[in-house]
């Protein structure tokens, strides 16, 4: 029925946040029935061509839904007028889209044969292409190489790995080395939203309403110019809940009581097909997570990124009561703001990623263009490489409170004021397993001697291992009570045409899930992120991927 924005200035009854509050009232139903269907749509019947295309790209786009609300009425035994109220919402959107007007890049057939001959610069000149094997000091504290006779890599030297991985990259559909393949995706999105609510009125001054919301989105991700199992994307679902129960006890004409109780909850995944296959084995890559690597080589469409899984749940608890009362020339607010919050953090193992360079195949310290990216994919000459691993669900969980009292006082006709005052407390984060750790600078380390600075984890027994005894890695005396933050406003009305309006706020808000930051910054101990980088700026390779990911 009603929603707003607000973006600042906003009164004390608002806060956990940084930004804009968001508001919203959901229609009710009246004492008659009353009811409405819609449909939104797009289709390739009016759409144009693209500039790079040769017919219209598939687009259909259809939203379509209704509304019903009335008095609940059962015939012969029960007429819920002025009593008893209900309103329903469904909507539906369906899109269904073809490849869009975008061009990726792949290797032509020379350049997978190893033959970089034409690879050009600006300038039409030839860019050289170093042989990493032949790499020797030059007597004055650098390197030098010989470049690959006719700027042809022999066959013999191109790397298994990579022949495999180009095996799924397409081959180009336009002449040219760059901007040769017009994109194929598709775009596939259903969504679906229903609200549901009720309103029981069961005198003048009592009244009970009960909301409930639920959606789901379900997509294959943002677009992707190339297709499986190289793709860069992957397909999404989120499946929100919201409910709400709101009760108004109005006590005299200028005293309101309002308790709310409310639950949402969030489940997202995020996710491709090639992320749970052990393509380490197709490839020829050991050592390796499952997953499609993801690769990236110069000018030619990265391979393979953002296919990793994820699939947070998060769970909200809310209580709040709130206490209105008009006074003369003051409106009153006061009331509590409780919750529970708890967040599922499924983040596993993610595929390898591996970063080739120009180094590799470059000549050292060359003030020239030299090298090529592509050219030390085809020689598996790893620039950098980075692998996370986890297998931890870590369940994270904490508390919030926010109190507040709120007056705006018109003192005249023509000036208004707003004054606020709220109170937030965040507690420590807690995980539900005590899969937490950091590393402590006042605790000597026994594996270096004493030296201080060693991990220390929450739970356990301190006398018997690195261990806090408490759930938390700080103890609640850590807990910042002293979160007060004022709200000034005023409104005044100069002339019939001219108003001036002026604000100050503090608002405090978690900057992640760990209870606002009043705890010391994490270092997880339970997963980790392994990553290679060539030592000598390119002189040698991180490693070489036909020999695997290091396992050191």
């Amino acid at each position: 029925q009603e929603m707003s924005v607000m973006t600042s200035s906003y009164p004390a009854e608002f806060g956990n946040t940084g930004g804009g509050v968001e508001r919203y009232v959901i229609k009710s139903g009246t004492n008659s029935f009353h009811g409405n269907l819609y449909e939104f749509l797009r289709n390739t019947d009016f759409d144009a061509r693209g500039f790079f295309s040769s017919s219209v790209a598939v687009h259909h786009e259809n939203e379509f839904g209704g509304t019903f609300g009335g008095p609940v009425w059962i015939p012969k035994i029960y007429n819920g007028k002025n009593r008893t109220l209900f309103f329903l919402n469904i909507e539906e959107y369906k899109l269904r889209g073809g490849a869009q007007n975008s061009t990726g890049s792949v290797p032509d057939q020379a350049f997978r044969n190893g033959d970089l001959s034409g690879l050009l610069d600006a300038t039409n000149n030839q860019i050289p292409i170093y042989d990493p094997a032949t790499t020797t000091p030059n007597g004055h504290g650098g390197f030098i190489r010989q470049q690959f006779p006719g700027n042809i890599i022999p066959a013999s030297r191109i790397s298994p790995v990579s022949k495999n991985i180009l095996g799924y990259v397409p081959a180009p559909t336009l002449p040219g080395v760059y901007d040769n393949y017009p994109s194929t995706g598709s775009s596939i999105t259903d969504y679906s939203a229903y609200t549901f609510k009720v309103d029981q009125y069961f005198r003048s001054n009592h009244h009970l309403s009960a909301t409930w919301n639920q959606s789901a989105n379900d997509n294959n991700g943002p677009y992707s110019i190339l297709p499986h199992p190289v793709q860069s994307t992957r397909d999404g679902a989120t499946n929100v809940y919201t409910g709400r129960i709101n009760y108004d006890w109005t006590i005299t004409p200028t005293l309101l009581n309002t308790f709310r109780f409310g639950f949402n909850r969030q489940y997202q995944f995020l996710g491709s097909e090639e992320a749970s296959q052990q393509w380490g084995e197709k490839l020829g890559i050991s050592g390796i997570n499952n997953g499609f690597p993801s690769i990236s080589y110069g000018a030619f469409t990265a391979l393979a990124q953002n296919q990793d899984l994820l699939g947070p749940i998060s769970n909200t608890f809310l209580f709040a009561d709130t206490v209105s009362w008009t006074h003369g020339r003051h409106n009153f607010k006061v009331g509590e703001d409780f919750r529970r919050l708890q967040h599922q953090g499924i983040y596993p193992s993610r595929a390898a990623g591996f970063n080739f360079s120009t180094l590799e195949t470059g000549l050292p310290n060359s003030d020239k263009t030299t090298g090529n990216e592509f050219a030390s994919f085809l020689l598996g000459q790893v620039d950098s490489s980075g692998m996370y691993v986890n297998d931890v669900v870590a369940g994270a969980r904490w508390w919030y409170s926010g109190a507040y009292f709120q007056d705006d006082f018109k003192v005249n006709p023509r000036l208004t004021l707003n004054l606020g005052i709220r109170w937030d407390v965040f507690t420590p984060y807690t995980e539900v397993a005590n899969r937490y750790s950091i590393m402590d600078p006042t605790k000597p380390n026994p594996a270096a001697g004493g030296v201080l600075g060693a991990y220390v984890f929450a739970g356990g027994n301190p006398s018997s291992g690195p261990y806090t005894g408490t759930s938390r890695l700080t103890t609640n005396s850590k807990t910042d009570w002293g979160n007060w933050g004022p709200r000034l406003g005023l409104a005044w009305k100069a002339t019939n045409r001219f108003v001036v309006r002026a604000a100050y706020g503090l608002s405090y808000y978690p900057d992640g899930c760990l209870g606002g930051g009043n705890v010391t910054a994490v270092t997880d101990c339970f997963s980790s992120n392994a990553s290679f980088i060539s030592p000598n700026t390119g002189v040698s390779p991180a490693f070489v991927w036909d020999n695997g990911f290091p396992q050191n």
